[in-house]
């Protein structure tokens, strides 16, 4: 089985920026829709603290792997704002009962 590690595209980034405009835009409207935006915020989260929890490697595959994620680490590190995704869950607590309750369905989803 080959497994195939990719670079982050720009394509990707800027989906990924609109991702998250999305949400502090009409973040009130997401719905169930808040899982996939929440992956996301998972995801850039992996990546922006990549640095402090991989660990050494001594495999040469391990290597590779490591400097891919690296890379990617560097490349979310340079396009994502934190304080936009402080942001996105600091506006939740205005949405209404049912969103807000959407809201933490999603994150329990996400979380396991």
């Amino acid at each position: 089985m080959s497994i195939i590690f990719r670079e982050i595209k720009d394509k990707n980034t800027k989906c990924l920026e609109a991702i998250l405009q999305l949400a502090l835009t009409y973040g009130n409207l997401l719905r169930m829709s808040w899982l996939f935006v929440l992956e996301c915020i998972s995801k850039i989260d992996y990546y922006l603290n990549y640095s402090q929890t991989h660990k050494e490697t001594d495999n040469f595959k391990n290597e590779m792997i490591d400097q891919i994620e690296q890379s990617k680490s560097e490349v979310i590190k340079e396009i994502v704002d934190i304080h936009s995704i402080n942001c996105i869950f600091s506006r939740s607590s205005s949405f209404d009962l049912d969103e807000i309750m959407d809201f933490i369905t999603c994150i329990c989803k996400t979380a396991e």
